[in-house]
């Protein structure tokens, strides 16, 4: 593991101890429009039509 990824994972843990979900995204699934655009598209459908009692 590298020291960025270390530091990423405490500032996931830092949200997520105040309440906050946290979702990565690979630079690879948003680096171009084209490919970006189902993944973000998927993941807002399905994040917003979650109910209160689905969420962690």
């Amino acid at each position: 593991m590298t020291s960025k990824d270390a530091a990423t994972m405490a500032g996931d843990r830092a949200l997520k101890f105040r309440g906050y979900e946290v979702f990565r995204f690979g630079h690879d699934e948003l680096r171009d429009r084209k490919r970006a655009r189902p993944v973000l598209t998927d993941f807002f459908r399905t994040l917003l039509g979650r109910t209160p009692d689905s969420c962690p």
